[in-house]
């Protein structure tokens, strides 16, 4: 039973992979990603001089934000709100 639902999130998590890659759109959606993460971490910088949060910017949260995107920041940002 474990096994058959590790495999099930598997597949359900390759649809949409295979999916861009039949379209042709895979690399401009992860290019995509990646750029939107990088300005939210920016937009949360710019603006930590109004709200007094800012994050670090350093290579760990521009990898994270380049690889995982905007939920990255974002994850980031609560963590560092409640932390």
């Amino acid at each position: 039973m474990k096994y058959a639902l590790i495999v099930a999130i598997c597949v359900v998590l390759l649809i949409p992979i295979i999916t861009m890659f039949r379209k042709g759109t895979f690399f401009k959606s992860i290019f995509l990603s990646a750029f939107q993460g990088l300005a939210a971490l920016l937009a949360v910088n710019a603006l930590g001089l109004l709200t007094g949060v800012t994050l670090a910017v350093n290579w760990y949260t521009i990898l994270a934000c380049i690889c995982l995107g905007i939920p990255a920041s974002i994850s980031m940002l609560v963590l560092n709100i409640i932390l």
